[in-house]
């Protein structure tokens, strides 16, 4: 015989991945792209 559930106690949903790791090495792209076009921009008004 199968139990009932109550309404409002449904599984929970599953866990949003760790995106932590994907975070930080986006952060260190950002501020790659950011130091070149820093190193652009210095190089161009020294010309």
């Amino acid at each position: 015989m199968a139990e009932q559930q109550p309404k409002g106690s449904q599984t929970a949903p599953p866990e949003e991945p760790d995106v932590r790791g994907t975070l930080f090495l986006t952060m260190i792209f950002l501020a790659m792209v950011v130091g070149f076009w820093v190193i652009v921009y210095y190089l161009l008004l020294n010309r």
